[in-house]
């Protein structure tokens, strides 16, 4: 799920099972690596699962 913080936590009370790639992310840098190391993967859902379980919660 992309979107801004309060939708994104709306979203996620609604699906807890929803992805959320930039969570953790501390910056706009961090932002843009993710989203260009998904771009690249041939798998990028696998590589999102990766992410997503490492990542700390946003709060």
């Amino acid at each position: 799920m992309l979107g801004g913080r309060a939708y994104v936590q709306a979203v996620t009370q609604l699906r807890p099972d929803t992805l959320q790639p930039l969570a953790g992310c501390r910056g706009i840098g961090e932002q843009r690596a993710r989203l260009a190391r998904l771009a690249r993967a041939e798998q990028p859902l696998e590589v999102l699962r990766q992410l997503t379980t490492t990542a700390a919660p946003t709060a």
